[in-house]
């Protein structure tokens, strides 16, 4: 299970990848975290690491495995 994040978080966080789409990289957390400090007026140390997270994490490449249920000898069923 991963972590649950709030809307205001993911709409700050597209809002920017939106405006600034060049601005952000897409595997360096501490660079997003500088780019989201000069480019919002957030207030919070934790919110901010928040959005730049969850920046790093939509725009990293990581390919994720796919389980199937059924295996192909149950699927002619």
């Amino acid at each position: 299970m991963g972590n649950i994040r709030s809307d205001s978080i993911k709409k700050v966080a597209h809002e920017l990848l939106e405006a600034y789409p060049k601005e952000f990289k897409n595997d360096d957390f501490q660079h997003n975290k500088q780019k989201v400090a000069e480019l919002t007026d957030v207030k919070s140390i934790v919110n901010r690491n928040r959005i730049a997270g969850y920046i790093t994490r939509i725009l990293s490449p990581r390919q994720r495995k796919t389980i199937s249920v059924f295996d192909d000898e149950q699927s002619d069923i």
